[in-house]
């Protein structure tokens, strides 16, 4: 998963985020990991999780890895259906502070997520 350019190409973590929607929203999974049980699901989300934090050795200014890890780290929160912890939660918020910092244009879009961490 990991080039050297391939932190910062913006359309790899778009191609990446479908492939990841297909496991983590309940409708898209079927079609394309049909045999998938939902902890199949899980597990797999949950190493991509440790992949992701792993990759942020050498690229801690990279925002398309803190957005990954919120996301997911969120989903996986609704896939067992419970709410996040609060290391998953202090984690987010420090990825969000992160993504503040390198990508101050998306405020607004930052603001709305952090509201969503603190309900």
């Amino acid at each position: 998963m990991y080039t050297d350019s391939y932190p910062y190409a913006q359309s790899a973590w778009f191609y990446y985020q479908f492939l990841m929607t297909t496991l983590t929203d309940s409708v898209g999974h079927a079609t394309i990991t049909p045999n998938f049980t939902q902890e199949d699901r899980i597990d797999y989300v949950t190493r991509q999780l440790a992949i992701l934090k792993d990759m942020l050795d050498g690229a801690e200014d990279c925002k398309w890895i803190y957005s990954a890890l919120i996301e997911y780290t969120l989903s996986l929160c609704h896939m067992e259906g419970r709410e996040p912890d609060v290391d998953e939660k202090q984690d987010c918020q420090t990825w969000l502070a992160e993504l503040r910092k390198l990508d101050p244009l998306r405020s607004g879009r930052w603001d709305d997520l952090h509201k969503t961490l603190n309900e």
